[in-house]
Parts: structure tokens; C-alpha cells; sequence
């Protein structure tokens, strides 16, 4: 699993989480439309790898590159 933490002027609006392959497949799509602190993403269905986690709010963005071993 993996837990995202947004910043605290995220919280209680919708924001949305995607994580993508390098090659910028699309292989998880989650929103929330009334955010918390953290989020849990499922990632025991993906392969290992490098990954990019987007989360979005309104016109915000934050990227991380992540790996999966």
C-alpha cells in the first residue's frame, strides 16, 4: 500500500490521485471528493517498478516518482 499526504488546504475538497508507468499508462485512478490528510493507494496488483503518483486539486498539482520492490 501506499499512503499519499496532501497539504492541509487539500483537505475537504476533492482531489484526485493517479498513478502512472514511466511510459504514462494510466494504471490507477482514485477520487475523493471530500479529501482527508492521508490517502491509501492499493499497489499490490501493480508490478514492480518505477511509478509516478500525481495528486490534484482544482488546478494544483504534486508529483513524486516512486518505486515498487
Amino acid at each position: 500500500e501506499l499512503r499519499v499526504t496532501i497539504p492541509a488546504e487539500w483537505q475537504n475538497k476533492e482531489v484526485v490521485y493517479e498513478v502512472f508507468q514511466l511510459n504514462g499508462q494510466s494504471v490507477s485512478r482514485k477520487i475523493n471528493s471530500n479529501a482527508g490528510q492521508t490517502q491509501t493507494i492499493d499497489m499490490h496488483s501493480m508490478s514492480r517498478g518505477i511509478y509516478v503518483v500525481v495528486a490534484s486539486c482544482a488546478d494544483q498539482k504534486a508529483t513524486e516518482r516512486i518505486v515498487k520492490q
